[in-house]
């Protein structure tokens, strides 16, 4: 049979092996059927930081049970012959309250925008001014290099290294104090160009301008078309000694690729 009907959650505020069922009841639900249920409940803004013990159990019925309490150190727990007030599967766990910052931690980082050498970092937070730190993927925290009092929620790092990885952490400024670091959020350039990655190799693309077939005076292949922004519009992996462009829009254009030896070509093209 069926005896079970609510849910009930404890915590232990005073850590003195009770659960009171005035002030410790957390979260409760009566009228409860097979399936999964969320909730949640608030911490108060006094408790001290430290280790709480916290209680999920099934009951016949919360109602009947609020009278008294549960003494969870002495293995008393009422069960389903009690038909006042049996419970079912209980289940404990730890509760850790830490001590938060003087103001919220930014959240939801970001990077977009990414070229050969920038990339716009973002984040969400109703604060006005934050600290940056930053670095190659796997820097020591406190050893990387640090943006103070940025205003706003946005910040574009220049001078990086392509082909390579990168991660930063954000904090707001709140008064004289500041919150926790955020977690890393990490990034790479890897293979956006800027119009400075251009050097000359020896190989022929014709015509130039072009209007809708480029030709390679030797097979091509990992074939990649940018923007002067270094994004990339198109990618043909084969080895080609020509390549459709009619459906690219007209402007500039930068073209790599790779031919036999594993050499790289860098060009700029004019699509009519």
């Amino acid at each position: 049979m069926i005896c079970f009907d609510s849910i009930v959650v404890w915590v232990d505020w005073n850590n003195d092996g009770f659960f009171n069922n005035t002030s410790d009841v957390v979260y409760s639900k009566d009228n409860v059927q097979n399936g999964v249920y969320n909730g949640s409940f608030r911490i108060p803004a006094t408790t001290p930081a430290g280790n709480y013990r916290l209680r999920v159990m099934l009951l016949s019925s919360y109602k009947t049970y609020v009278s008294g309490g549960i003494r969870y150190n002495s293995g008393s727990i009422p069960n389903c012959e009690d038909k006042d007030s049996f419970a079912g599967e209980t289940e404990d766990y730890n509760l850790v309250i830490v001590n938060s910052g003087p103001c919220d931690t930014p959240t939801a980082l970001n990077v977009s925008n990414i070229t050969s050498s920038s990339a716009a970092l973002s984040w969400q937070s109703t604060g006005d001014s934050f600290d940056v730190e930053w670095g190659e993927k796997g820097f020591t925290k406190g050893q990387g290099k640090i943006i103070n009092d940025i205003k706003g929620n946005s910040y574009i790092l220049n001078s990086l290294k392509n082909n390579t990885d990168y991660e930063f952490y954000v904090r707001q400024n709140c008064s004289s104090e500041k919150s926790d670091w955020s977690a890393p959020f990490g990034f790479s350039l890897s293979g956006s160009l800027s119009t400075s990655d251009i050097s000359k190799k020896e190989i022929t693309l014709y015509p130039n301008p072009v209007k809708d077939i480029l030709y390679f005076s030797n097979e091509v292949s990992d074939i990649k078309i940018s923007d002067l922004s270094g994004r990339v519009i198109k990618q043909i992996y084969t080895k080609e000694k020509s390549i459709n462009i009619e459906d690219l829009a007209s402007g500039v254009y930068i073209i790599t690729g790779k031919t036999e030896g594993v050499k790289t070509i860098t060009k700029k093209i004019i699509k009519q």
